[in-house]
């Protein structure tokens, strides 16, 4: 699939699941698994998820259920470090990691960017 037409499939659910349901079945459906990409030099993110009150966002470049080793429900992406660039780093993370975490100041949990478009990660390299 090209990026346009991903773009396009993505735009059939917009609001699906609302910004608290993480990983809704149309995305989980689309998103590639993990290691579909490892060999893409500019890969795809899929999802933007993020922290509100803080610089904490996941763009999700690769997720599956189950991973190749067995780990469950793990997700690979550029992770935004809430302690700045120098701390963001490509990487692993797990849906419970994802529900687990809570904004300091109001308790907010992590949401899924419901206007987010697909794009290429090198749009959020070096932000």
């Amino acid at each position: 699939m090209t990026l346009e037409e991903i773009r396009e499939a993505y735009a059939q659910h917009p609001l699906d699941g609302g910004a608290h349901d993480l990983v809704p079945s149309w995305l989980e459906d689309m998103i590639a698994p993990l290691y579909a990409q490892e060999e893409v030099e500019d890969p795809i993110v899929w999802a933007k998820y993020f922290l509100p009150e803080s610089r904490y966002t996941l763009f999700a470049t690769e997720f599956s259920r189950v991973a190749p080793d067995g780990y469950p429900n793990l997700f690979f992406g550029l992770v935004k470090s809430p302690f700045g660039p120098a701390f963001d780093e490509l990487g692993y993370v797990t849906l419970e990691q994802l529900e687990s975490v809570k904004s300091p100041l109001l308790g907010l949990g992590i949401e899924r960017d419901i206007y987010f478009v697909p794009q290429r990660l090198s749009a959020f390299e070096g932000e």
